[in-house]
């Protein structure tokens, strides 16, 4: 995962610092060891003795006794013979080497004149445990010939003896570094230069092992507290009261990029990811991830609700442990999750493949409840919006499926779909599916299992909005058909087939009952001249009838009949 730079830490266990075995182990969240990681934690409170954690449980098995007054700092190596030492600061102005196995002092050295603020180690291959270093209230910057030491623990190591006895360390070289207390130490990766960061808002290199200043580097508004050598890089980092962290040219003394992010004093930096990352903590609480190259912070980490003093990470494999420290008394053990989360991610990506394929086959075989499945877990609103619409049976059959889909729905779920239904609300196209879905939901859940859904009432006020504005559209339409059926209607264009056909039925009608009236009219004028002749041949007699067959011998006459 080192070429992946979004990094996630994830809370592994904490601890109070108070030594309460039982509340860290009840805090502990079961963090489990690979093989090269630390076991213990050193630990440095607002007391004279130096407690060591286990790792995994969060309990505390040994402490360092020996200072008289509160320890300040702490720091550790392992050099080439193998044994791990750990040095420490206090308030009584004494530097202490401790065996963290046994708990024994190995070494004292005297010769501050204030409390020890910063200790650090020379932690190079060829050069680790070689050098020792320590600054303090009292502005001075001491190196400490250690070589003694680191033989006499190897020798005892070797054999399997007890602790060496007590040692002086002897003053290798020291300078007045600063015009204040001196917060910080850092050795460069090849031990040739010495960093100190310091409360006058200065950071200064020193060439060894004679401790000649090389550069002084200004530029933060408040003190410094803590500097950092890049593993790769010819660049130093430095994080100020000022909130900000820089990053500064080793060869030229210049500031190189400012990182801005924090919203309090940054107390504490450390370099990840072979110098491409870089972790911070501040008085904020907060832990802030950084890209080395662009500046930009990448992942913020909330662990402690006061200011983290205290930062460490594990040299391998991969520093995938962090511990921090904080004003709030406790001791919290991060763990890099960046492997597990991008293969979680990757799982979840091949399984949103698998589904959409799925939910392609389900629309191809006519399948649309499935298919409305597919599209919800795949929190595809669009999608499933498609598969209602393009359900045949309409809106009765859109219902039915989303029945029994959104029956089965858990409490997070309904909250989606409930989201859904506001979203389309807001929309006239999709208002009738939109209606549909929460027609479904309300016919499968209870109103207190609605109500419980977080937000529901937000959600529902939404809905309330958008339903009524549609219902007064909706109320508009049908007032405005009324009114263009009167208005064609009276105009007789284009009128409804039913008027037509109504109109066509009564037109034929009509001409029937025409038809009738006429046929009896004549029948009624043929009856009448028949009546009127028989009436004329009683009065007249047979005289009528020779004129009138006079008549007609006359006409056939003139006809040519004879």
């Amino acid at each position: 995962h080192r070429s992946d730079h979004q990094r996630t830490l994830d809370l592994s266990s904490s601890a109070a610092a108070g030594g309460d075995a039982a509340a860290a182990a009840a805090s502990n969240s079961g963090l489990v060891l690979q093989p090269g990681e630390p076991s213990r934690l050193a630990v440095a409170t607002n007391s004279h003795d130096i407690r060591l954690f286990d790792v995994v449980d969060a309990s505390c098995v040994g402490s360092c006794v020996g200072h008289r007054d509160i320890v300040l700092c702490l720091d550790t190596v392992r050099p080439q013979q193998g044994v791990e030492l750990l040095a420490s600061g206090s308030k009584d102005c004494e530097v202490r080497i401790w065996d963290p196995a046994t708990g024994s002092c190995l070494a004292a050295a005297a010769g501050h004149v204030a409390a020890v603020t910063a200790v650090a180690w020379s932690k190079s291959k060829a050069k680790g445990g070689k050098y020792l270093a320590s600054g303090g209230a009292d502005k001075l910057l001491k190196l400490w010939d250690t070589s003694k030491v680191l033989a006499a623990a190897a020798v005892a190591a070797s054999e399997g003896e007890e602790a060496p006895a007590l040692q002086q360390l002897s003053t290798a070289a020291a300078v007045a570094a600063h015009d204040k207390d001196i917060n910080a130490l850092a050795f460069s990766p090849n031990a040739a230069l010495l960093a100190t960061a310091s409360q006058d808002r200065t950071v200064k290199l020193w060439r060894l092992p004679n401790l000649v200043l090389v550069h002084t580097l200004r530029g933060h508004k408040r003190g410094v507290w803590d500097v950092a050598f890049s593993p790769v890089d010819q660049v130093v980092l430095t994080c100020s009261g000022d909130k900000l962290l820089k990053l500064w040219s080793v060869s030229e003394g210049t500031c190189l990029r400012t990182f801005e992010g924090h919203t309090a004093g940054v107390i504490r930096t450390h370099w990840l990811t072979a110098g491409t990352q870089v972790l911070s903590a501040g008085a904020d609480g907060l832990l802030k991830l950084w890209d080395a190259r662009s500046g930009a912070n990448t992942a913020t980490f909330e662990g402690h609700e006061d200011r983290v003093w205290g930062l460490t990470t594990s040299d391998s494999p991969a520093e995938a442990l962090v511990a921090t420290g904080g004003g709030d008394s406790r001791v919290v053990i991060w763990r890099d999750v960046t492997a597990v989360k991008t293969a979680e991610a990757e799982a979840v990506e091949e399984g949103l493949v698998v589904k959409q394929q799925e939910l392609s086959n389900a629309l191809a075989d006519g399948d649309y409840a499935t298919a409305a499945r597919l599209a919800f877990q795949l929190r595809h609103p669009g999608r499933l919006l498609g598969v209602l619409r393009r359900h045949p049976g309409g809106a009765a059959a859109a219902l039915t499926a989303l029945q029994g889909l959104v029956g089965q729905l858990d409490e997070g779920e309904l909250a989606t779909a409930l989201n859904y239904c506001r979203e389309w609300n807001t929309n006239t196209r999709n208002a009738p599916l939109a209606q549909v879905l929460l027609q479904a939901v309300l016919k499968t859940h209870t109103p207190q299992q609605i109500l419980a859904v977080q937000g529901a009432r937000e959600l529902i006020d939404g809905l309330l909005a958008y339903s009524q504005r549609h219902a007064a559209r909706i109320e508009r339409l049908m007032r405005a058909t009324f009114l263009l059926d009167y208005t064609l209607a009276a105009s007789r264009v284009l009128l409804p087939e039913e008027t037509v056909r109504d109109q066509q039925q009564e037109r034929q009608e009509q001409e029937t009952e025409g038809l009738t009236t006429q046929q009896q009219q004549q029948q009624h004028g043929l009856a009448q001249q028949q009546q009127q002749q028989q009436q004329r041949i009683a009065v007249h007699g047979g005289d009528d009838l020779e004129d009138d067959f006079g008549d007609v011998g006359n006409v056939l006459r003139m006809n040519g009949h004879s």
